[in-house]
C-alpha cells in the first residue's frame, strides 16, 4: 500500500512533496519487480507531468525516476504513449545541468524502445541532440551519441539523422576525449555507412582518417570493433574501394 500512496502524492505541488516522491520512486526503482508495479499502478503519467513543474528539484527526480523505470520495455512505451517524449526533450536543454543530464540518461534508455524511434524526428528531438554534441559537459556529449547510436540502428530514422545532422560533426565526436563517447559516436557512423549515400559522405567529411587512427588505438578492443565494422560496411560498396586505398586505410 506504500507505493499507490507515493503515486498519489506526486500530483501535488509542494516542490518537497514532488521532489521526495519523485525520489522515493527512482530508489525503489532500482528493483526489476518495483519498476514493474510502479508501471501498472500507474506511476508513470504523474512523473511525466513532474517535468512541467517550476522547480528544477522535482524535474530532477522525476527524470531520474523515469530513467530507472524505463529500463522496462513495457515502461518505456508508457512514457511514450503519455506524451513524456516532449517535456524530456526540451528538459536537455535546461539550464540546470543535473536536471539535462537526468533527461538525457531517460532518452537513451527509451530510443531503445522497438517502433518509437521515428518519433524523435516527428517531436524535434534532433535539433536539441545536435545542440547538445557539442556541449562543454562530457556526460552530455556521450549520452547524446549514444542516443544517436541507438536512433541510427533503425533504417525508418537514420536519413534523418543524416539530413538533420552535420556528419562532419560525428566525425568529430569519434576524437573526442571521452573514449566513450568516441564509441557511440563511431557505432551511430557505423549504422549510418550501411547505407552508401550515407557511407560517401562520411568519407568526403574525413570520416576515414579518424577510423584508421581508431584501428591503432590502444584504448580498448571495442574501439577498434567499431572502426572495424564501420569500414567494413564502407567496403561493401565498389565506389569506396579506390578511396579507401587512396588514404592508405588498408595500411
Amino acid at each position: 500500500k506504500v507505493l499507490p500512496s507515493v503515486i498519489v502524492l506526486l500530483q501535488c505541488e509542494e516542490e518537497e512533496t514532488g521532489r521526495d516522491g519523485a525520489a522515493t520512486i527512482s530508489n525503489a526503482a532500482s528493483n526489476a519487480g518495483v519498476r514493474a508495479l510502479v508501471g501498472e499502478l500507474g506511476g508513470v503519467p504523474p512523473l511525466i507531468g513532474l517535468l512541467d513543474s517550476p522547480h528544477k528539484s522535482c524535474q530532477t527526480n522525476a527524470c531520474r525516476a523515469l530513467c530507472q523505470l524505463s529500463l522496462l520495455e513495457e515502461n518505456k512505451l508508457l512514457v511514450f504513449h503519455h506524451d513524456g517524449l516532449s517535456p524530456l526533450i526540451q528538459l536537455c536543454s535546461s539550464a540546470s545541468q543535473s536536471v539535462a543530464l537526468a533527461a538525457m540518461m531517460t532518452l537513451c534508455n527509451i530510443s531503445t524502445c522497438s517502433g518509437q524511434q521515428f518519433n524523435f524526428v516527428l517531436e524535434s528531438g534532433l535539433p536539441t541532440i545536435k545542440q547538445l554534441c557539442t556541449s562543454d559537459h562530457p556526460l552530455l556529449r556521450q549520452h547524446a551519441a549514444m542516443i544517436l547510436c541507438n536512433l541510427t540502428s533503425h533504417d525508418g530514422t537514420q536519413d534523418h539523422v543524416a539530413r538533420q545532422f552535420d556528419l562532419l560533426l560525428l566525425v568529430e565526436l569519434m576524437n573526442d576525449a571521452s573514449v566513450e563517447c568516441q564509441a557511440y559516436a563511431t557505432m551511430a557512423i557505423c549504422n549510418l555507412a550501411s547505407k552508401q549515400t550515407h557511407g560517401s559522405a562520411i568519407m568526403m567529411a574525413g570520416g576515414l582518417a579518424g577510423l584508421a587512427n581508431m584501428l591503432e588505438s590502444t584504448d580498448g578492443v571495442q574501439l577498434q570493433r567499431s572502426a572495424l565494422l564501420t569500414l567494413y560496411n564502407i567496403s561493401t560498396y565498389e565506389s569506396s574501394h579506390t578511396f579507401l586505398a587512396k588514404k592508405n586505410v588498408m595500411h
